[in-house]
């Protein structure tokens, strides 16, 4: 294309775009990633009136962190690591929700409870694990592409970009 001449000087650097995005906690994150999956799948709730409908319910408007203790936010970081367990063996354990095993909402479900809890031995509540950023890290359900890096000392949400550019043949002689 002829961007770049042959045999020519260049210069590599790297840059940040940032996302438009806020950072969310993890709760806010466990949450909204919940809430996006509850409004994929209201189309397939049991009509029993049962637990997953209950759960359904719950998660499927937004609910505010607002200055609540750090017991409160535990506690509500493991009920949403419960209701992911839960709606993962629901949808596959239904073959009626095939349909909802190839919705966005559910992929990002599975990947941010894998990225946030791990299986106990013994079946009980999933642990919560030490929070991951970078790479792989889903930082908000709604820009899956999006991730947390530093540059300079300097933290942010959004993509790295790599920038080469032809040096003027002047430039290069300095």
């Amino acid at each position: 294309m002829g961007l770049v001449k042959q045999n020519g000087k260049q210069r590599i650097d790297s840059t940040h775009v940032f996302a438009n995005l806020r950072e969310l906690s993890r709760l806010e994150l466990l949450q909204e990633t919940l809430r996006l999956f509850c409004d994929d799948a209201s189309d397939y709730r049991p009509e029993d009136g049962n637990f997953i409908a209950d759960t359904l319910d719950r998660y499927k408007d937004p609910k505010s962190s607002y200055q609540i203790s750090d017991a409160d936010n535990n506690g509500m970081i493991r009920a949403a690591g419960l209701a992911m367990r839960i709606f993962i063996r629901w949808v596959k354990g239904s073959d009626h929700l095939a349909k909802l095993m190839g919705k966005p909402s559910f992929s990002t479900l599975k990947k941010v409870y894998q990225q946030n809890f791990t299986e106990t031995p013994d079946g009980s509540d999933p642990e919560l694990i030490k929070i991951a950023t970078g790479k792989d890290h889903i930082c908000s359900p709604h820009e899956l592409d999006a991730r947390y890096a530093t540059k300079g000392g300097q933290g942010w949400i959004g993509y790295k970009a790599q920038i080469a550019e032809t040096v003027p043949e002047q430039v290069a002689g300095e």
